[in-house]
């Protein structure tokens, strides 16, 4: 990483060098990476996606536990991974996979009083189900490509922890907070400053290295700026501005504190101002729901360990 002071360095080479460094955080389950890019192909079956999971027994758990819970909500249990792909949908698997797959990645040890990994996770749980809520309610684009797109937003913070975890202390030293936890400065700004590049750089370079789709990269690359993304791709990353802007529990995490979305992202999607305070009280019981099942999951663990 690039040292304070350097001169202009590039954000998107950076970012590629550190995901290139990084181990942890940059190897997925092999599982979850065949399970993301068969529910990208629209002629797979469920019995493709049943056999992504031969070899990983532990996420095929996982995945019946979450698709049992009450997050959706099904009527009747579902007891194989073909079935949940049948009753679910392939992106509903999908969505599971990479997030179980992020729930072990994100129990990294702190190496700073201001940010642990598991309040990332819970910030990063809660703004999946809540832009799986605005992508119901606006329908803009699929709920459950909505909801992978919240859950990987922040991603890139992990890269910036792991691939060098003095400098990315010392640059939440820099950044400095309040009494209540808040950033006192621009964290996208510090981030450039100290390591060359910010987490949305290094959390799109990541996508690219799992082999995501572009439009999931994009979605992250332009996550705090989403009128810059284009159309209609950036739909994606005005769902996850405004899903971080109604700040539905994130009290556990660190983010960007509760704020009025910009208006002309909310005309981009439609959205009324005054229709945001009941989005925001479905987001909260989304993302209750989204929590439960997935510390279910976590007990789960702990218990089969």
């Amino acid at each position: 990483m690039s040292q304070p002071g350097d001169v202009s360095p590039d954000p998107s080479a950076v970012a590629r060098a550190a995901v290139a460094r990084v181990r942890q955080v940059a190897t997925l389950p092999e599982a979850a990476l065949r399970v993301a890019r068969i529910a990208e192909d629209p002629e797979s079956t469920p019995q493709a996606l049943s056999e992504a999971f031969e070899g990983d027994p532990a996420l095929c758990a996982q995945l019946l536990k979450v698709a049992n819970s009450a997050f959706y909500g099904m009527r009747s249990e579902v007891i194989t991974v073909e079935h949940a792909a049948v009753v679910l949908g392939r992106r509903a698997v999908r969505s599971v996979a990479l997030a179980a797959s992020l729930a072990q990645i994100t129990r990294a040890e702190s190496i700073h009083d201001r940010f642990l990994p598991s309040n990332l996770w819970r910030h990063s749980l809660g703004t999946a189900a809540t832009c799986r809520v605005l992508a119901g309610e606006t329908g803009t684009t699929d709920p459950e490509e909505a909801f992978v797109a919240g859950l990987i937003h922040d991603v890139g913070l992990l890269v910036e922890l792991q691939d060098d975890r003095p400098r990315f202390a010392g640059m939440l030293d820099a950044l400095g907070f309040d009494d209540e936890a808040r950033p006192l400065g621009e964290l996208l700004e510090v981030e450039r400053e100290w390591l060359g590049a910010a987490h949305p750089d290094f959390g799109a370079s990541l996508c690219e290295s799992w082999g995501l789709p572009a439009r999931l990269s994009l979605a992250v690359a332009f996550h705090h700026d989403p009128l810059a993304a284009g159309t209609p791709d950036g739909e994606l990353s005005a769902l996850v501005y405004v899903a971080e802007r109604l700040g539905v529990g994130f009290e556990h995490g660190f983010g960007v504190p509760a704020l009025e979305p910009l208006p002309e992202v909310l005309e981009a999607l439609a959205l009324a101002p005054d229709a945001l305070p009941a989005l925001r009280e479905l987001a909260a019981d989304a993302a209750a729901a989204a929590e439960a099942a997935f510390t279910q999951i976590e007990s789960g663990d702990r218990e089969a360990s």
